[in-house]
């Protein structure tokens, strides 16, 4: 083995967004809609209607996840799995503490996250 192959990756993935929590916060499930080769398969082991997820991104977002954990893949896949990762996702408010200074911090983010969503609204406004 190279030194390449003995490097660890241990990769943490925050979240403040709930819908996206939702989605995400159980690993094992993550993996298990990981296992799943197509969009399709996928969407008929979810256990909520099609209409409310967006399966365009949950579904490479699982692939991804699955094989980066080192989860075998589906028969029909050309990818290769992983045995150096761990991927992790939180949701941001796990790492905060519930006093003055985290929240402080809470609102300093939403601030700089309404900022550039106005930043890039003006933007996209400015090139139509």
């Amino acid at each position: 083995r190279n030194e390449k192959e003995n490097t660890l990756y241990d990769i943490k993935v925050y979240t403040d967004s709930d819908y996206a929590w939702k989605l995400v916060k159980s690993k094992e499930r993550l993996l298990e809609l990981g296992s799943y080769f197509s969009s399709q398969e996928m969407l008929s082991h979810l256990d909520m209607k099609s209409h409310m997820v967006n399966i365009d991104i949950l579904h490479p977002l699982a692939r991804s996840f699955s094989r980066l954990n080192g989860l075998d893949e589906p028969g029909e896949s050309t990818h290769r799995t992983f045995d150096n990762a761990k991927i992790e996702f939180l949701h941001s408010m796990d790492g905060i503490p519930l006093n003055k200074r985290g929240l402080g911090y809470v609102k300093s983010l939403k601030q700089q996250a309404r900022s550039a969503a106005l930043w890039q609204f003006n933007k996209e406004k400015n090139l139509a």
